[in-house]
Protein backbone atom coordinates (compact mmCIF):
# COMPACT_ATOMS: atom_id res chain seq x y z
CA UNK A 1 0.00 0.00 0.00
CA UNK A 2 1.13 3.35 -0.80
CA UNK A 3 2.25 5.40 2.03
CA UNK A 4 -0.23 8.94 2.50
CA UNK A 5 2.22 11.47 3.91
CA UNK A 6 -1.20 13.27 4.97
CA UNK A 7 -2.40 10.51 6.78
CA UNK A 8 1.04 10.70 9.12
CA UNK A 9 1.84 14.21 9.72
CA UNK A 10 -0.06 14.92 13.43
CA UNK A 11 2.02 18.11 13.56
CA UNK A 12 2.62 20.37 10.60
CA UNK A 13 4.91 23.39 10.29
CA UNK A 14 3.19 26.53 9.38
CA UNK A 15 5.28 29.35 6.62
CA UNK A 16 2.68 31.98 6.91
CA UNK A 17 5.60 34.08 9.16
CA UNK A 18 8.66 33.11 6.95
CA UNK A 19 10.44 36.28 6.17
CA UNK A 20 9.55 39.01 8.41
CA UNK A 21 12.25 38.99 10.38
CA UNK A 22 14.81 36.63 9.43
CA UNK A 23 16.76 36.11 6.10
CA UNK A 24 16.49 32.90 3.86
CA UNK A 25 19.44 31.29 5.17
CA UNK A 26 17.92 31.85 8.88
CA UNK A 27 14.73 30.56 7.41
CA UNK A 28 16.18 27.28 5.94
CA UNK A 29 18.28 26.53 9.62
CA UNK A 30 14.23 26.90 11.22
CA UNK A 31 12.74 24.80 8.17
CA UNK A 32 15.45 21.88 8.70
CA UNK A 33 15.35 21.87 12.47
CA UNK A 34 11.37 21.12 12.33
CA UNK A 35 11.97 18.73 9.42
CA UNK A 36 14.91 16.92 12.14
CA UNK A 37 12.64 16.94 14.87
CA UNK A 38 9.91 15.10 13.07
CA UNK A 39 7.66 17.89 11.84
CA UNK A 40 7.08 16.76 7.84
CA UNK A 41 4.19 18.73 6.91
CA UNK A 42 4.52 22.09 5.66
CA UNK A 43 1.95 24.41 5.39
CA UNK A 44 2.83 27.39 2.65
CA UNK A 45 0.93 29.71 0.02
CA UNK A 46 1.91 32.16 -2.51
CA UNK A 47 1.13 34.91 -0.53
CA UNK A 48 3.10 34.22 2.64
CA UNK A 49 6.18 36.27 3.34
CA UNK A 50 5.32 38.65 1.29
CA UNK A 51 5.58 36.11 -1.52
CA UNK A 52 9.20 34.51 -0.43
CA UNK A 53 8.43 31.72 1.93
CA UNK A 54 7.80 29.25 -1.20
CA UNK A 55 11.03 30.02 -2.34
CA UNK A 56 12.53 29.52 1.34
CA UNK A 57 10.72 26.10 1.82
CA UNK A 58 12.14 25.06 -1.98
CA UNK A 59 15.47 25.44 -0.32
CA UNK A 60 14.94 23.08 1.50
CA UNK A 61 12.69 20.21 -0.80
CA UNK A 62 15.26 20.69 -3.31
CA UNK A 63 17.49 18.26 -0.71
CA UNK A 64 14.89 16.64 0.82
CA UNK A 65 11.90 16.60 -0.76
CA UNK A 66 10.92 12.85 0.04
CA UNK A 67 10.71 13.44 3.72
CA UNK A 68 8.36 15.89 3.69
CA UNK A 69 4.39 16.98 3.05
CA UNK A 70 4.08 20.29 1.06
CA UNK A 71 0.68 21.24 1.08
CA UNK A 72 0.13 25.21 -0.74
CA UNK A 73 -2.54 27.07 -1.70
CA UNK A 74 -4.37 29.41 -4.98
CA UNK A 75 -6.51 31.83 -4.64
CA UNK A 76 -4.54 34.81 -3.46
CA UNK A 77 -1.70 36.72 -4.32
CA UNK A 78 1.02 39.06 -2.68
CA UNK A 79 1.19 42.48 -4.77
CA UNK A 80 4.45 43.06 -6.25
CA UNK A 81 6.69 45.98 -4.53
CA UNK A 82 5.29 48.39 -7.90
CA UNK A 83 1.90 47.44 -7.03
CA UNK A 84 2.62 48.23 -3.52
CA UNK A 85 3.74 51.84 -3.73
CA UNK A 86 1.06 52.47 -6.38
CA UNK A 87 -1.36 51.38 -4.05
CA UNK A 88 0.05 53.44 -1.44
CA UNK A 89 -0.14 56.64 -3.04
CA UNK A 90 -3.50 55.77 -4.47
CA UNK A 91 -4.26 55.51 -0.38
CA UNK A 92 -3.54 59.50 -0.11
CA UNK A 93 -5.96 60.51 -2.45
CA UNK A 94 -9.51 61.30 -1.23
CA UNK A 95 -11.88 59.64 -1.33
CA UNK A 96 -9.59 56.36 -2.52
CA UNK A 97 -8.42 53.57 -0.04
CA UNK A 98 -5.20 51.40 -0.12
CA UNK A 99 -5.90 48.04 -1.37
CA UNK A 100 -3.47 46.33 0.61
CA UNK A 101 -0.64 44.08 0.04
CA UNK A 102 -2.65 41.07 -1.42
CA UNK A 103 -5.44 40.18 -3.62
CA UNK A 104 -7.83 37.60 -3.11
CA UNK A 105 -10.50 36.03 -5.20
CA UNK A 106 -7.62 34.79 -7.65
CA UNK A 107 -9.98 31.30 -9.05
CA UNK A 108 -9.79 31.99 -12.47
CA UNK A 109 -8.63 29.25 -13.78
CA UNK A 110 -5.93 30.38 -15.74
CA UNK A 111 -5.06 32.38 -12.36
CA UNK A 112 -4.83 29.00 -10.61
CA UNK A 113 -3.08 27.16 -12.80
CA UNK A 114 -0.48 30.04 -13.05
CA UNK A 115 -0.07 30.39 -9.16
CA UNK A 116 0.45 26.18 -9.13
CA UNK A 117 2.94 26.64 -11.79
CA UNK A 118 4.65 29.14 -9.75
CA UNK A 119 4.62 27.22 -6.88
CA UNK A 120 6.01 24.18 -8.20
CA UNK A 121 8.99 26.02 -9.25
CA UNK A 122 9.11 28.08 -6.07
CA UNK A 123 9.24 24.84 -4.29
CA UNK A 124 11.54 22.80 -6.40
CA UNK A 125 9.17 20.17 -7.17
CA UNK A 126 7.17 18.54 -9.50
CA UNK A 127 4.15 17.91 -7.30
CA UNK A 128 2.34 19.58 -4.68
CA UNK A 129 0.93 16.92 -2.13
CA UNK A 130 -1.98 18.58 -1.96
CA UNK A 131 -3.49 22.50 -2.81
CA UNK A 132 -5.72 24.09 -1.02
CA UNK A 133 -8.31 27.01 -1.98
CA UNK A 134 -7.25 29.85 -0.25
CA UNK A 135 -10.21 32.10 1.18
CA UNK A 136 -12.77 30.29 -1.93
CA UNK A 137 -16.05 31.45 -1.06
CA UNK A 138 -19.34 29.09 -2.72
CA UNK A 139 -19.39 32.15 -5.78
CA UNK A 140 -16.04 31.50 -6.57
CA UNK A 141 -16.11 27.66 -7.74
CA UNK A 142 -17.23 27.08 -11.54
CA UNK A 143 -17.23 23.83 -13.87
CA UNK A 144 -14.27 25.12 -15.62
CA UNK A 145 -12.10 25.09 -12.21
CA UNK A 146 -13.39 22.17 -11.28
CA UNK A 147 -12.27 21.18 -14.61
CA UNK A 148 -8.70 22.66 -14.01
CA UNK A 149 -8.28 21.10 -10.64
CA UNK A 150 -9.41 17.37 -12.42
CA UNK A 151 -6.79 18.21 -14.95
CA UNK A 152 -3.96 18.90 -12.55
CA UNK A 153 -4.68 16.16 -10.28
CA UNK A 154 -4.72 13.77 -13.45
CA UNK A 155 -1.20 15.23 -14.52
CA UNK A 156 0.11 14.62 -10.93
CA UNK A 157 0.74 18.18 -10.48
CA UNK A 158 -1.33 18.10 -7.58
CA UNK A 159 -2.48 15.16 -4.74
CA UNK A 160 -5.29 15.93 -2.40
CA UNK A 161 -7.80 19.02 -3.44
CA UNK A 162 -8.88 21.08 -0.49
CA UNK A 163 -10.07 24.44 1.09
CA UNK A 164 -9.00 26.63 3.49
CA UNK A 165 -11.26 29.26 4.83
CA UNK A 166 -13.60 30.29 6.53
CA UNK A 167 -15.60 27.56 9.09
CA UNK A 168 -18.98 28.89 7.36
CA UNK A 169 -17.49 28.66 3.60
CA UNK A 170 -16.53 25.46 4.61
CA UNK A 171 -19.81 24.00 5.46
CA UNK A 172 -21.48 25.27 2.48
CA UNK A 173 -18.23 24.21 -0.11
CA UNK A 174 -18.52 20.28 1.73
CA UNK A 175 -22.50 20.48 0.72
CA UNK A 176 -22.15 21.80 -2.82
CA UNK A 177 -18.69 20.62 -3.54
CA UNK A 178 -17.49 17.52 -1.71
CA UNK A 179 -15.29 16.90 -4.59
CA UNK A 180 -13.35 19.89 -3.45
CA UNK A 181 -12.89 19.29 -0.03
CA UNK A 182 -10.75 16.14 0.75
CA UNK A 183 -9.16 18.68 3.04
CA UNK A 184 -10.78 21.12 4.99
CA UNK A 185 -8.42 23.28 6.54
CA UNK A 186 -9.82 25.99 9.76
CA UNK A 187 -8.96 27.77 12.72
CA UNK A 188 -9.32 25.68 15.48
CA UNK A 189 -12.73 26.07 17.28
CA UNK A 190 -12.62 27.01 20.66
CA UNK A 191 -12.28 23.55 23.27
CA UNK A 192 -15.14 21.58 23.49
CA UNK A 193 -16.66 22.76 20.20
CA UNK A 194 -17.43 19.96 17.52
CA UNK A 195 -14.86 19.55 14.70
CA UNK A 196 -16.24 19.49 10.99
CA UNK A 197 -16.75 16.22 9.81
CA UNK A 198 -13.77 15.77 6.86
CA UNK A 199 -11.57 13.38 5.36
CA UNK A 200 -8.88 15.21 6.82
CA UNK A 201 -9.29 17.88 9.11
CA UNK A 202 -6.27 20.77 9.42
CA UNK A 203 -6.41 22.72 11.98
CA UNK A 204 -4.57 26.09 13.06
CA UNK A 205 -4.29 29.46 15.31
CA UNK A 206 -4.13 26.83 18.00
CA UNK A 207 -1.33 29.12 19.71
CA UNK A 208 -0.39 33.01 18.57
CA UNK A 209 -3.19 35.54 19.44
CA UNK A 210 -5.13 32.84 21.50
CA UNK A 211 -2.55 31.67 23.93
CA UNK A 212 -0.75 35.13 24.66
CA UNK A 213 -4.47 36.29 25.35
CA UNK A 214 -5.08 33.37 28.14
CA UNK A 215 -1.44 33.89 29.36
CA UNK A 216 -2.06 37.42 30.16
CA UNK A 217 -5.89 36.92 31.53
CA UNK A 218 -4.18 33.86 34.02
CA UNK A 219 -1.51 36.50 35.11
CA UNK A 220 -4.42 39.33 35.58
CA UNK A 221 -6.24 36.90 37.58
CA UNK A 222 -4.52 35.06 40.40
CA UNK A 223 -7.69 33.59 41.27
CA UNK A 224 -8.53 31.99 38.36
CA UNK A 225 -4.89 30.69 37.66
CA UNK A 226 -5.40 29.09 41.02
CA UNK A 227 -8.60 27.52 39.84
CA UNK A 228 -6.60 26.60 36.69
CA UNK A 229 -4.27 25.27 38.28
CA UNK A 230 -6.16 23.25 40.65
CA UNK A 231 -8.58 21.75 37.98
CA UNK A 232 -6.20 21.40 35.09
CA UNK A 233 -2.98 20.41 36.88
CA UNK A 234 -0.94 23.03 34.95
CA UNK A 235 0.34 26.31 35.04
CA UNK A 236 -1.63 29.04 32.84
CA UNK A 237 0.77 31.65 33.49
CA UNK A 238 3.79 29.71 32.14
CA UNK A 239 3.40 30.23 28.22
CA UNK A 240 5.52 27.29 27.34
CA UNK A 241 3.37 25.12 29.89
CA UNK A 242 -0.13 26.44 28.15
CA UNK A 243 1.44 26.06 24.98
CA UNK A 244 2.16 22.57 25.57
CA UNK A 245 -1.15 21.60 26.69
CA UNK A 246 -3.38 23.67 24.05
CA UNK A 247 -1.52 21.95 21.37
CA UNK A 248 -1.73 18.05 22.93
CA UNK A 249 -5.36 18.71 23.66
CA UNK A 250 -5.81 19.74 19.95
CA UNK A 251 -3.84 17.10 18.24
CA UNK A 252 -5.97 14.44 20.83
CA UNK A 253 -8.97 16.29 19.71
CA UNK A 254 -7.75 15.96 16.33
CA UNK A 255 -7.10 12.64 15.86
CA UNK A 256 -6.28 11.69 12.44
CA UNK A 257 -5.87 15.52 11.21
CA UNK A 258 -2.80 17.61 11.13
CA UNK A 259 -2.62 20.59 13.99
CA UNK A 260 -0.43 23.36 12.74
CA UNK A 261 1.85 25.24 14.55
CA UNK A 262 4.66 27.75 13.82
CA UNK A 263 7.49 29.28 15.63
CA UNK A 264 10.57 31.57 14.78
CA UNK A 265 12.75 30.26 17.55
CA UNK A 266 14.34 26.64 17.40
CA UNK A 267 13.62 25.93 20.90
CA UNK A 268 9.79 26.32 20.85
CA UNK A 269 9.90 23.90 17.58
CA UNK A 270 11.72 21.22 19.40
CA UNK A 271 9.25 21.48 22.43
CA UNK A 272 6.46 21.80 19.99
CA UNK A 273 8.18 18.22 18.29
CA UNK A 274 8.44 16.37 21.24
CA UNK A 275 4.54 15.88 21.78
CA UNK A 276 4.65 14.05 19.21
CA UNK A 277 6.34 11.12 21.35
CA UNK A 278 4.55 12.15 24.27
CA UNK A 279 2.08 10.37 26.39
CA UNK A 280 -1.57 11.32 25.70
CA UNK A 281 -2.90 12.58 29.57
CA UNK A 282 -6.65 11.76 28.38
CA UNK A 283 -7.76 13.01 31.74
CA UNK A 284 -6.03 16.28 31.72
CA UNK A 285 -7.23 17.22 28.50
CA UNK A 286 -10.71 16.42 29.96
CA UNK A 287 -10.03 18.59 32.66
CA UNK A 288 -8.78 21.16 30.27
CA UNK A 289 -12.03 20.95 28.01
CA UNK A 290 -13.96 21.56 30.94
CA UNK A 291 -12.42 24.78 32.22
CA UNK A 292 -12.20 26.30 28.81
CA UNK A 293 -15.60 25.54 27.79
CA UNK A 294 -16.66 27.49 30.68
CA UNK A 295 -14.40 30.50 30.26
CA UNK A 296 -16.11 30.45 26.36
CA UNK A 297 -19.14 30.44 28.27
CA UNK A 298 -18.23 33.44 29.89
CA UNK A 299 -17.66 35.24 26.62
CA UNK A 300 -13.78 35.54 27.73
CA UNK A 301 -13.04 36.68 24.77
CA UNK A 302 -11.07 34.82 22.42
CA UNK A 303 -9.73 36.55 19.03
CA UNK A 304 -12.30 36.36 16.40
CA UNK A 305 -10.54 34.91 12.93
CA UNK A 306 -12.79 36.36 9.68
CA UNK A 307 -10.27 34.21 7.56
CA UNK A 308 -9.62 30.32 8.57
CA UNK A 309 -7.12 29.07 6.21
CA UNK A 310 -4.21 31.96 6.40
Amino acid sequence: MTRDPLRVARLGFGCANLSRSMSASEALTLLERALDCGISHFDTARMYGSGAAEAMLGQLARRRRAEMTIVSKAGIAARGPAERALGKAVGLLPGLHDPGPFRFGLFAPQQVRRSVETSLRELQTDRLDALLLHEAAPADITDELKSLLADLKQQGKIGRIGIATSPEHSAALASLHPELCEIVQIVAPPAGAPLPKSELLIVHSVLGARLSQFVARMRGDPALARRYASEVGADGADPEAAARLFLSYEMARNRGGVVLCSSMRARHIEQNAALLTAPTNAEQHVAFERFMSALEAKRAGWPEFRRSGM
